[in-house]
């Protein structure tokens, strides 16, 4: 979307778009603004009303203009997730200027890949962006079974169809408890599960001495740590991640409880050379505004 602004100077009117009036037409930029909106977001989130998951969305002004600024966000509610404060912070990287949208969400029903906008208001422009799929799924009695001694927090980085997730827990009980799989809201394809005993920190891959988790899970013996690892797979059109699963746990008795994970947040950093159709370009075609649209 293209907004037309218009200089307004004390000692011209309207009338001296005329030759004869010596009024020359405002300079345009060498470099015009350009605004980036980042969408392609897939919010995959299990949970309860203890536990809201931070969400974001971020924009990048190119060449930004000293009045480049956001002045307004909103964001419609979302069946299955309640939506909180919206917060909105800025830096400057080289040539452009980062906004970074942030708000929380609070699990509160079920939902499938329903498709969220936002409505973003600048000093020159207002649009309604892609923003997000969201899928949702209560849990409403969590169990705290085990301990969680750490827990992927996201990366940052090139596009990529599929990340490792990864995190560690401890047995404080004194029966083996079985970690089954992960659960989850959404649809990811989650595969290649392994196990090492202790904590581990390697977070990038899979490490090579740990081992295959067979098909029925593992046990986590009494007082014992485990890092237990897994892929997560996503499809083309998804290029940020909002993932927040819940572990599936069985005692010895058979009796099986979720248990909530740490959300992991994955973003695309490095912006590829051809844009997804979920992140919008909005150019600024002169140095004023006259109007929002």
């Amino acid at each position: 979307m293209i907004v037309r602004k218009v200089w307004f100077l004390g000692v011209c009117s309207a009338v001296c778009v005329a030759a004869a009036s010596g009024c020359s037409p405002a300079p345009q930029p060498e470099h015009p603004e350009q605004w980036l909106g980042m969408g392609g977001w897939a919010i995959n989130v299990m949970g309860n009303q203890a536990f809201p998951v931070p969400l974001q969305y971020e924009l990048r002004c190119q060449n930004p203009s000293s009045a480049a600024q956001v002045t307004a966000v909103t964001v419609p509610q979302v069946p299955g997730l309640t939506l909180g404060n919206i917060q909105t912070d800025s830096r400057s990287q080289g040539q452009q200027k980062i906004f970074l949208v942030h708000l929380t969400g609070t699990v509160t029903g079920q939902e499938r890949n329903y498709p969220l906008s936002i409505t973003v208001q600048t000093n020159g422009w207002k649009r309604t962006l892609p923003f997000a799929t969201v899928s949702t799924a209560p849990i409403p009695n969590p169990v705290n079974w085990v301990h969680i001694d750490q827990g992927l927090g996201g990366a940052g980085g090139p596009y990529m169809s599929s990340r490792i997730y990864e995190f560690a827990v401890t047995n404080p009980t004194d029966r083996p408890i079985r970690f089954v799989r992960l659960a989850q809201a959404g649809n990811f394809a989650i595969d290649n599960y392994h196990v090492i005993a202790g904590l581990n920190d390697q977070v990038d891959s899979i490490p090579a001495n740990a081992r295959s988790v067979p098909a029925g899970g593992t046990e986590i013996l009494p007082q014992q740590t485990a890092t237990i690892y897994c892929s997560v797979h996503f499809s083309a059109n998804v290029r940020n991640v909002v993932f927040q699963p819940a572990m599936e746990l069985q005692r010895e008795d058979g009796t099986t409880g979720l248990e909530l994970l740490s959300a992991a947040i994955w973003t695309e950093t490095e912006l590829p050379n051809a844009m997804p159709s979920s992140y919008v370009t909005i150019a600024n075609d002169a140095a004023a505004v006259s109007s929002v649209t």
